[in-house]
């Protein structure tokens, strides 16, 4: 894998200095690698050492495709500058008309900057070219996911999966189609099958707790190993003990759930300091929700308002969305309605918030639960009573 690619490219590098192919590659992981929350390391140092590399490998051999490539994808993963990936990639089909690695990269930016019909035609000409390319399969998956097109999104996910069944996003795509589109958990769970931690904590837990199975979902999670070698599963270490947290405190152990946040706090804010773009609201976000476990309400209140302003001003059209509504999901938790519905009502009407969320999230999600009586939920779920599911989960309270 990429973590393991990279210190191998740099020894072939000092093997042998002029090789421009490894610097394009090895800039192509590192960028790879700052997009998946650069594995412990400071995110801006990665992304600048890539852009290094890519610029060496141009510098080696001036038409290199590969380098171009790897520029493209330093702008679109590394800082996500959209347009400067699209003029990059449009360098290496200048050079190579119908290259599928450019044609996918011109189709992701497309769709971060809110063009999903033009990515649904880079991703279609590039699997045009690579017809056996689950990852390409995949992306016109989540691309249908982001525009609320969810049959298509299960049909695209399923034709990924019979290309390559061990591919995780694709399952992913397809368990999230199931629900997004009609909010049958049950169903969604059936295919939520596998082994990958990914899978467990990204995926099936949080099927279980949408059933309101608190406890399933915890001993699920307590299932999985904190000690993950992997840098590109890094988010494990911080991810499970704070979901672990919520649940306690959904359990009714809040004191429990204090030593969990407690833990990860410091974590958190040394996170925030390195990474870079719409990933730090990202984090300022879970920061928030750490301090409100801590009963800090005026210092979660703060975190949310940081993680705020950065999605306000992100030109990102699938980021942008889905940190709108994960902290409109903090401020229901802090009990602030005034707060929490406008701004999900806004993530909601938001083009591209489809691949994470939909309007039948509004029966399903615990974390509405405590301004579900609030008169201005309730409007809400009228003005979206037309996606309620079958099956509704009783509130624990019920229990």
């Amino acid at each position: 894998m990429l973590a393991t690619a990279i210190p191998l490219y740099r020894q072939a590098i000092e093997k042998d200095p002029d090789f421009a192919l490894a610097y394009a590659r090895l800039s192509y992981a590192e960028s790879y690698l700052t997009y998946e929350g650069a594995g412990g390391q400071d995110a801006v140092q990665l992304d600048t050492r890539a852009r290094a590399d890519a610029e060496q490998a141009l510098k080696l051999v001036p038409n290199l495709a590969a380098a171009q490539l790897a520029l493209g994808y330093n702008a679109y993963w590394g800082h996500r500058d959209f347009d400067g990936a699209i003029e990059a990639f449009a360098a290496v089909l200048a050079l190579r008309p119908n290259d599928p690695g450019a044609l996918e990269g011109q189709g992701l930016a497309q769709r971060r900057l809110g063009r999903f019909d033009a990515a649904i035609a880079s991703f279609q000409q590039a699997f045009t070219q690579n017809p056996r390319s689950s990852v390409l399969a995949a992306n016109i998956a989540s691309t249908y996911m982001a525009m609320g097109r969810y049959a298509d999104a299960e049909r695209w996910s399923q034709r990924a999966l019979t290309l390559e069944p061990r591919n995780i996003a694709a399952k992913e795509n397809y368990v999230q189609s199931i629900l997004l589109g009609s909010g049958d958990i049950a169903r969604a769970l059936a295919a939520a099958t596998g082994d990958s931690n990914r899978l467990k904590v990204g995926t099936r837990a949080p099927l279980l707790i949408y059933q309101r199975r608190y406890r399933e979902a915890l001993d699920l999670l307590d299932s999985i190993p904190v000690n993950v070698p992997d840098p590109f599963l890094a988010y494990v270490v911080i991810g499970k003990p704070q979901t672990e947290a919520r649940l306690l405190r959904w359990l009714g152990q809040p004191e429990r759930a204090k030593s969990l946040y407690e833990q990860v706090l410091p974590q958190l804010r040394t996170q925030v300091k390195m990474q870079q773009g719409i990933d730090v609201g990202a984090v300022w976000n879970r920061i928030a929700e750490a301090e409100l476990g801590l009963s800090h309400a005026a210092e979660g209140l703060d975190a949310l308002a940081k993680s705020q302003a950065i999605a306000s001003r992100s030109n990102d059209h699938l980021s942008a969305p889905r940190l709108m509504q994960v902290n409109a999901a903090q401020y229901a938790q802090a009990g602030r309605p005034d707060l929490a519905v406008p701004l999900l009502a806004k993530a909601l009407a938001t083009p591209g918030i489809g691949g994470d969320y939909s309007p039948v999230m509004l029966w399903l999600d615990p974390h509405w639960d405590p301004i579900r009586p609030d008169a201005r939920f309730q409007a809400l779920l009228q003005q979206y009573a037309q996606y309620k599911p079958a099956v509704v989960p009783a509130p624990p309270s019920a229990h």
